[in-house]
Parts: structure tokens; C-alpha cells; sequence
């Protein structure tokens, strides 16, 4: 809504549980580019230009942003902790999700595009805790039909 104020944790919310991509934007004007970069750079990644709606990031390289809000070095605990709170309450619930038990525990966050006239990308990668134990999928795809 134009003129109202967000708290950025509402809209982190809204970003993750909704893929909502205004969100998204309102955020990455309050972003530090030192900061984004050298997160980054922490990861062993190449930091996105801003606004660069064809960066690609690989499966290893999400696993790794996973891992580490798992294990927390590059995040406050707080942070870490909000972070993977919200990917547990995601409102997407029709892939990765539905092959999960219900009792079973998963962080996750799916993303979609399309690439070209006739192909969607659709990914989804999570944290998906099982008996004390906490495993990464990562989900990448790439074709013609989105089914």
C-alpha cells in the first residue's frame, strides 16, 4: 500500500509464506549492497547484481544459503531462527510438501519463472528434519510442461 510502513520482518514474512515479489523489492531498497555483497562473499558465491531478474544460482549454492541458516555462522541465532520459522509456515504446500508426513518438519521455499515462450523453470529446496536429523533437498527444473 502506497505511504504505509513496513517493519521488515513483516515483510521477510510476506516474501517467504507468500512469494509476495513486492516484498521482495521494498526490501532490497533497504539493503545494504556491503552487506548483500560480503554475505555473499562469506558463502562463496558471486553476489546478484540488484535488480538482475536472470541471475541463476545452482542447486550446491542454495544448499549451502540452507545449511547455513541451519547452522548459523553467517546469521545471528535470532535471525537464523526467524528465517527458518518462516520457510516451516510457507503457504506453498502442492509439491515438495505434499510427498513430506505431516509430522515431519520442513523448512522450504519453491520459486518459478519463466525462461522462454514455451519453458518454465520451477524449483524447490528445503530442510527437511527427520528423527533428529536435518537434510537438504534441492529441487531444479527446467521444461516445456510446469506439471
Amino acid at each position: 500500500m502506497v505511504g504505509h510502513k513496513y517493519a521488515i520482518r513483516d515483510l521477510l514474512e510476506a516474501m517467504i509464506l507468500h512469494t509476495d515479489n513486492d516484498a521482495a523489492a521494498l526490501i532490497a531498497k533497504q539493503v545494504n549492497s556491503a552487506n548483500f555483497e560480503n554475505m555473499f562473499e562469506g558463502l562463496g558465491m558471486k553476489a546478484p547484481e540488484f535488480g538482475d531478474a536472470d541471475f541463476q544460482i545452482s542447486a550446491d549454492e542454495f544448499a549451502r544459503i540452507l545449511r547455513t541458516l541451519h547452522n548459523g555462522p553467517l546469521f545471528s541465532l535470532d535471525n537464523s531462527e526467524f528465517a527458518l520459522n518462516s520457510l516451516t509456515r510457507s503457504a506453498y504446500i502442492n509439491d515438495l510438501v505434499k510427498y513430506i508426513p505431516p509430522n515431519v518438519q520442513i523448512a522450504h521455499k519453491f520459486g518459478k519463472r519463466k525462461v522462454m515462450v514455451d519453458t518454465e523453470q520451477f524449483h524447490e529446496s528445503g530442510i527437511v528434519y527427520l528423527n533428529d536429523q536435518a537434510y537438504v533437498v534441492c529441487i531444479m527444473t527446467e521444461g516445456k510442461d510446469p506439471s
